[in-house]
């Protein structure tokens, strides 16, 4: 199966992924807690789903991984047995499914099963004055699968 794996930052991802995922992640988002929506363009649900989990991805930086998926690009959806969209499903940073959420999902509710399945905290915010830390976060936590 070949498809692109395009990153928010404009980074190009390289990954080898198998035809199915693992259980189905690629394999650059194993070792973190990942969402994977699955979405289609014509899907009115959908639309309004997106900003909210591309709001999150960019939030949440480094700390998670955001995996967006086209149902009608990409097979991946009958490995996960998604029958209506959007779904959402939640990994822990074992790649387990640990929750899945079928319809619109709020910022507050994503963010909440995020952290009930591990996602590690947030870097407390900056003292003023205080010299910045250095960082070595990517800014590669979005993938879009065509």
């Amino acid at each position: 199966m070949s498809f692109r794996l395009l990153i928010a930052a404009g980074m190009l991802l390289l990954c080898t992924v198998q035809p199915v995922w693992s259980q189905t992640l690629p394999c650059a988002v194993r070792g973190k807690v990942t969402l994977v929506d699955f979405t289609a363009v014509w899907c009115g649900p959908c639309k309004a789903q997106k900003p909210i989990v591309q709001a999150l991805a960019k939030e949440l930086g480094n700390r998670a991984a955001v995996v967006i998926v086209d149902i009608d690009k990409d097979t991946r959806a009958r490995a996960y047995k998604v029958a209506s969209i959007p779904t959402l499903v939640f990994h822990d940073a074992a790649g387990e499914v640990r929750y899945r959420h079928v319809g619109i999902m709020g910022r507050e509710a994503i963010l909440a099963k995020l952290m009930e399945i591990g996602l590690p905290p947030a870097a407390p915010p900056a003292v003023p004055g205080a010299p910045a830390a250095p960082t070595t976060a990517s800014p590669r936590n979005t993938l879009t699968v065509y």
